[in-house]
């Protein structure tokens, strides 16, 4: 009977521990899809950024060829 108690221990050890792991690579790949949101979400507005600044010198250039 003392073994199975050793051993019953031992299950409940072993699934503690691995629940603590497995909630760390939780928390991880959470980290890791807030920071690919946040990559992505900074790609988009720098991209919109350039597509502005482009329209800007396109119209820039038009004031400028219109007024020669």
């Amino acid at each position: 009977q003392e073994s199975n108690v050793r051993t019953s221990w031992e299950l409940q050890w072993r699934d503690r521990k691995y629940t603590k792991v497995l909630n760390r690579n939780h928390k991880s790949e959470d980290a890791m899809t807030e920071l690919k949101n946040s990559i992505e979400e900074f790609n988009n507005r720098v991209d919109q950024a350039e597509e502005r600044i482009s329209e800007l010198e396109d119209r820039s250039l038009e004031i400028i060829q219109s007024e020669e």
